[in-house]
C-alpha cells in the first residue's frame, strides 16, 4: 500500500517516540502539584463550611475552635484513605 504525500510527510515529520514520552512524563509531574493543591484546597473549604455549619447550628461545644474541626476534618481524610488502601 501506497502512502499519500500529506500523511508520509507528517510520519517522516513525527518527533520520535522518546521525546513524546518525555514531554508526557513531563505533563504527570504538573498533574501531581495540581491534585495536590486541589486537594489542599477543598480540605479547607470543607473544614470551613463544617465549622461554619456547626456553629450556626449551635452543635460545637463553646470551647472548641477552628483548630478542632481541623483535626476532626483530618481523622475523616484518614479514615477515608485508610479505607481506600484496604479495598485495593
Amino acid at each position: 500500500m501506497r502512502m499519500r504525500r500529506s500523511k508520509l510527510k507528517k510520519f517522516i515529520n513525527a518527533p520520535p517516540f522518546s521525546l513524546v514520552y518525555m514531554i508526557l512524563q513531563e505533563n504527570r509531574s504538573i498533574q501531581n502539584v495540581g491534585e495536590k493543591a486541589g486537594f489542599i484546597i477543598g480540605y479547607f473549604l470543607f473544614t470551613t463550611v463544617l465549622y461554619f455549619v456547626l456553629f450556626f447550628l449551635k452543635r460545637m461545644p463553646v470551647s472548641w475552635s477552628y483548630g478542632h474541626i481541623m483535626i476532626i476534618t483530618a481523622v475523616i481524610v484518614l479514615i477515608g484513605t485508610s479505607i481506600k488502601r484496604l479495598l485495593r
